[in-house]
């Protein structure tokens, strides 16, 4: 597990961040020099005499701790908080409510939530490099300030050609935190339009198959798995030329788990895509606008408000302690491994700052290098270019979550346990 991370800010973030998101407040943008934070600090180690010191002949300017709200019951039931406050260690709480921890952290419950719009002409650069594809044998339509996909026999399509397909990404099989299961849905926007008259009996013909699939690899063998599907026909649309969604429901990827690439208990399904397959008719069009993929934490997190919604729950957390000035940040899900999460910490981390009086932002790690790739399983040596496999997360992260504070892990320094 990693020991001690850097925050990187003047040279990577301010170039991604317009500036009306950054808040001149923010402790780490007023700090004068490279804030060296730590990581993972366990409360109790704060209680031996020699951790302070290690810390601070680093140069340490502050640490992310696992639990610090929590109470030392071993010592009055004091804060563990005020431990750092004694030695004026700067504090991001870290994994509280994710552990056993007294308190739970609906900051961590809800950056360990999934939601991403894809859309089917592509990605924005601006917003990421991982994108759908389309068919060479379609167009680009714009109609009414909406952009979509538009197939069709006339262009060359054969019936079983995959119209759109992608993003070929990890997707996580089990919760970060809860180590339960992740059910998702996948909503894809259609509409239909004639092009000839259609033949007799025609509303139960077959538009087109919306699959899931997922490719791994077992160093032997690749094998491609459906993990789902959804067959569209005439009948289901309410007419010409009017959009509608199509959903698959709870999909879920544990059959995927013998092949999985794992990091601790927190598995992932290898290369995982989105496909929309031509059904093959030739009196219409068909138009695909987006596909949207989300869990039910992302679902709640982007369309509820009110009392009890993600929104106030997570707001309600950061009232209580804008106040205090040994708080600067607080952390989310650590290594974002998946990309997601991303649009849930950008919605996490613009919820902390549109709390009144709060100038902090939210934190997340990523570790660098040729690790810090969205490679999974052996998939990255079998094709080392396909899709996403090459991306680099933190990259990725940087363009969907629009997150301010980063932090790179370095393994030069390694506060050892003490053996008392």
């Amino acid at each position: 597990m990693k020991t001690f991370l850097l925050f990187v800010i003047t040279v990577l973030a301010v170039p991604f961040l317009p500036l009306k998101n950054v808040r001149a407040q923010d402790p780490i943008t007023n700090y004068s020099g490279i804030p060296l934070v730590v990581y993972q600090v366990h409360p109790w180690r704060m209680t031996y005499p020699d951790s302070y010191e290690k810390m601070k002949n680093m140069g340490l300017y502050g640490a992310a701790v696992d639990d610090v709200l929590d109470l030392d019951s071993n010592n009055g039931f004091i804060p563990y908080l005020e431990y750092f406050r004694e030695k004026n260690i700067k504090v991001v709480p870290s994994y509280w409510g994710g552990r056993g921890s007294e308190i739970q952290s609906y900051i961590n419950e809800y950056t360990d939530a999934y939601y991403t719009v894809w859309e089917a002409e592509g990605t924005d650069p601006a917003k990421g490099k991982a994108t759908l594809y389309r068919n060479d044998n379609t167009e680009i339509d714009i109609d009414d300030n909406i952009i979509s996909v538009k197939a069709g026999e006339e262009m060359g399509l054969e019936k079983g050609d995959a119209i759109i397909f992608g993003p070929g990404y990890p997707q996580n099989i089990d919760y970060a935190f809860h180590w339960a299961t992740i059910f998702y849905s996948l909503e894809t926007r259609l509409k239909v339009d004639t092009i000839a008259a259609p033949p007799p009996n025609y509303l139960n013909d077959t538009v087109c198959t919306i699959k899931i699939t997922n490719l791994w690899s077992d160093s032997t063998y690749l094998l491609l798995k459906t993990v789902d599907s959804l067959i569209v026909k005439v009948s289901d649309f309410n007419g010409w030329n009017s959009w509608q969604t199509f959903l698959i429901d709870n999909y879920d990827l544990v059959e995927q788990r013998n092949y999985a690439d794992s990091s601790g208990k927190n598995y992932r399904a290898s290369f995982v895509e989105f496909k929309v397959i031509w059904g093959g008719l030739d009196y219409l069009d068909l138009f695909i606008d987006k596909m949207k993929v989300y869990d039910n934490k992302g679902w709640e997190l982007v369309n509820t408000s009110g009392f009890q919604s993600p929104k106030y729950l997570i707001t309600t957390q950061v009232e209580g302690l804008i106040n205090d000035t040994l708080v600067i940040g607080w952390y989310g899900l650590d290594e974002p491994a998946v990309l997601d999460n991303y649009e849930c910490f950008r919605i996490v981390d613009s919820l902390i700052q549109s709390v009144p009086g709060s100038n902090i932002r939210l934190h997340s790690g990523f570790y660098g290098g040729d690790l810090g790739r969205f490679k999974t399983g052996g998939l990255w040596w079998t094709y080392p270019d396909t899709m996403t496999i090459n991306l680099y997360m933190d990259e990725e992260y940087w363009l969907r979550a629009k997150q301010k504070n980063i932090q790179i892990n370095l393994y030069n320094y390694q506060i050892t346990q003490p053996s008392n």
